[in-house]
């Protein structure tokens, strides 16, 4: 997953959206070449809220006993607010080569 908005280039951070990107245009470059695969699904469109209901309806988050960022599933293409982040971009120049983008 990654952070929406944090940038880190050296591709060090598990939790950047560089880091991200580059991870899921591996991927999508090897399953795209491949004769094994016949289609590559993105499981998790734009991060969300990530919350445990507890068994009793009250809903608490996750993440306090984990080493993770906020309280979200933050593994998607899109931020929370569906804006695109870096793994958009990343995914988009795999399946579309010839369009110039600037990421």
């Amino acid at each position: 997953g990654a952070v929406a908005g944090f940038r880190d280039r050296t591709l060090q951070s598990p939790w950047s959206e560089n880091f991200q990107a580059n991870h899921y245009a591996a991927i999508a470059r090897w399953d795209w070449g491949s004769n094994l695969t016949v289609g590559l699904a993105i499981w998790q469109f734009a991060d969300i809220r990530e919350e445990d209901s507890g068994g009793g309806g009250s809903w608490t988050p996750l993440v306090p006993d984990r080493e993770k960022p906020e309280t979200r599933n933050d593994k998607g293409m899109l931020d929370a607010y569906h804006q695109p982040k870096l793994a958009y971009w990343a995914i988009r120049q795999v399946w579309r080569p010839d369009e110039v983008l600037e990421w």
